[in-house]
């Protein structure tokens, strides 16, 4: 769950591609489906750029978040806006430039594919007209 403290601790860290610094981290957006952090804005370089945070592979220590990009590829990536929310269709550009999909970031987060299996559910949790296992009378 992303909580304040996650955020604090995020927000203001270095984030490190390749081994070099590319910035400090401005702010963190998460995925409507499960409210981890997805997303971050990072001032690299003057241009507010977007990065996911995809897990495990992200190490996130004390003041620095380490990730398996390359800082070229952080570089050029899409401009982070002044928004609030980041759409779906957002997200998919961005991870589009990265070379990941969103079912990645959400097998990485444990769910991709078999839904939210630990919270007894078997939908898309984005959607807000699906009925979960229990409401369906599954096991």
């Amino acid at each position: 769950m992303l909580d304040e403290d996650k955020i604090a601790r995020l927000r203001g860290a270095k984030l490190i591609a390749s081994s070099s610094e590319v910035g400090e981290i401005e702010e963190v957006y998460a995925h409507s489906s499960d409210n981890l952090p997805a997303l971050v804005a990072v001032d690299a370089g003057g241009r507010r750029v977007l990065v996911p945070l995809p897990t495990p592979e992200a190490d996130i220590g004390e003041g620095r978040v380490s990730v398996p990009f390359d800082a070229s590829t952080v570089a050029g990536a899409p401009e982070a806006g002044s928004e609030d929310a980041i759409t779906d269709e957002r997200f998919a550009s961005v991870y589009e430039h990265y070379g990941i999909s969103d079912a990645t970031m959400r097998e990485d987060t444990g769910l991709g594919g078999t839904g939210r299996a630990d919270q007894g559910m078997s939908r898309d949790p984005r959607s807000e007209h699906a009925a979960d296992d229990a409401a369906q009378r599954h096991p």
